[in-house]
C-alpha cells in the first residue's frame, strides 16, 4: 500500500500514500486542539498509517 509513490504537485516531492494520510491527519489534528474523542480517533489512524510504513 505505502510503496505507492504518489506526485505531490507543490514542490515535485515525492511522498509515500502513507505520509500523506499522515500529513492530512496532523493537519486536521491541528484544526481540533480541543476535542478529544475525535483526536482519539485520529490518532489511532495515525498510528495505523505509521505503522503501515
Amino acid at each position: 500500500l505505502c510503496g505507492v509513490y504518489l506526485q505531490q504537485k507543490k514542490g515535485k516531492e515525492y511522498l509515500s500514500y502513507c505520509d500523506r494520510q499522515i500529513a492530512f491527519i496532523d493537519g486536521v489534528l491541528s484544526k481540533y486542539p480541543h476535542d478529544d474523542d475525535y483526536r482519539k480517533e485520529l490518532l489511532q489512524q495515525k498510528k495505523y498509517w505509521l505503522d503501515a510504513k
